[in-house]
């Protein structure tokens, strides 16, 4: 009787946890940019931490918000997109285009955690597309200039770091001149920080009906030319890509850089104390001027229900209390939960905390959405455009011609009307 007793119940054990091994769900979720893989992996862990029942396998291999989005669309003609991604929020109109986010109206209308008291609007906010929410607002950064305040003291003494694109650029040139070994500055050659230029004058890549190509000539050629002074003041003899320009700006062998706020927590790690690490508000020359926002937005792909429940879940973690309290510690991305950023000890101090973050608070009224091209190219017009604005930071294109070229070859990837 004893014996038949045990093997009924290891029968029933067996088939818990045979049952119990089905429910459980592997998210694949694809991330970028991959600097910031600890920040995802860390997400992975504590979610899975309070829902052992899902499994986050992340892939942080893709560089850049320009070459996830190039995978998203290689795995929407295959059939194998992953059940989340992180994208940045100009590529989102590429993907609605292409059907690609599950709208998640109805997830939020449905779900009575997510209240007012909980999500503020702005987690959202980011995310709509002709009128649907196309994803979760994770994480968002502005432009801002970086630099070694002891070449600086070096060059210019205790005067405070100037605020005006020709007095940056004399700075530059200073330090450059105080010491062979070190390259002045370095703008980020990238249609992002091209668009920072445009905006900062009052401008943008194509009117409000989207059929003109940078409709201010004017402001177009005079961010060109503001590329190729900093060019002239060093950035042109040597050559740098975005990642080799942050290494030799770390190691001290940069005078100041351009980048985005996201970078101040790695940067410091980098620097590790061995030279005092500056940031400047990115100057805006036009009382009309913004600078574009960046950042990242977590987006479900997923069709099948059962996956869905489990990827909204994660989803709602990304802009919950950990999820935030995560991406700031890691990252220095401004978390996009207003709830959260008030009701969080440990967030407000970690922001109240580091005084290089005043720039970019500084900096926040006058942020705008980064510009997406419109159909299935705006990655490549993305690409097109930094290499034309990198031809003329080494002075190999002038900037009448620069604009030209931007016209004409923009203008052959848009779609007919």
């Amino acid at each position: 009787m004893l014996t038949k007793f045990i093997s009924s119940a290891l029968w029933v054990l067996a088939i818990s946890v045979q049952a119990a091994a089905a429910e459980e769900i592997t998210l694949r979720v694809d991330a970028t940019p991959s600097i910031f893989k600890s920040m995802f992996d860390a997400f992975a862990t504590d979610f899975e931490r309070d829902n052992p029942d899902i499994k986050v396998r992340i892939n942080a291999s893709f560089r850049s918000q320009e070459d996830i989005v190039q995978a998203t669309l290689r795995q929407a003609v295959v059939n194998d997109l992953p059940d989340v991604s992180f994208q940045g929020y100009n590529f989102l109109r590429t993907i609605v285009e292409r059907d690609i986010p599950v709208p998640l109206d109805d997830f939020i209308a449905s779900d009575p955690e997510w209240t007012a008291e909980t999500f503020s609007p702005s987690v959202v906010g980011s995310t709509k597309i002709d009128g649907q929410i196309q994803g979760i607002g994770v994480g968002f950064s502005v432009p801002v200039l970086y630099y070694n305040a002891d070449l600086v003291r070096q060059a210019s003494g205790d005067a405070p770091f100037p605020k005006t694109w020709d007095e940056i650029i004399k700075l530059a040139k200073k330090i450059e001149g105080s010491n062979e070994r070190v390259v002045g500055g370095f703008y980020r050659t990238d249609a992002l920080f091209f668009q920072a230029q445009l905006n900062s004058r009052g401008t943008g890549y194509m009117d409000s009906k989207e059929t003109v190509i940078l409709p201010d000539n004017d402001a177009a050629q005079s961010a060109f030319a503001l590329i190729k002074s900093i060019g002239e003041a060093g950035q042109a003899k040597v050559p740098m890509q975005r990642e080799q320009a942050r290494q030799a700006f770390t190691s001290g062998t940069v005078g100041m850089l351009s980048d985005m706020s996201s970078q101040i927590a790695s940067f410091k790690k980098q620097i590790a104390g061995n030279f005092e690490l500056g940031v400047a508000r990115f100057p805006i020359p036009a009382a009309s001027g913004r600078i574009p926002a960046a950042g990242i937005a977590a987006i479900m792909s997923t069709k099948d229900p059962v996956r869905q429940k489990a990827a909204w879940k994660f989803l709602k973690y990304l802009a919950r209390v950990n999820g935030q309290e995560i991406l700031a510690r890691e990252t220095s991305y401004m978390p996009t939960n207003e709830v959260v950023v008030e009701q969080s000890k440990t967030l407000k101090a970690q922001i109240d905390a580091e005084p290089l973050l005043s720039p970019v608070l500084e900096s926040a009224p006058y942020a705008t959405s980064w510009y997406a091209f419109p159909g299935a190219n705006a990655a490549k017009i993305d690409v097109t455009i930094g290499d034309i604005v990198e031809r003329v930071s080494t002075l190999k294109l002038d900037p009448e011609a620069a604009v030209q070229e931007l016209r004409k070859k923009v203008g052959q990837m848009l779609p007919n009307k």
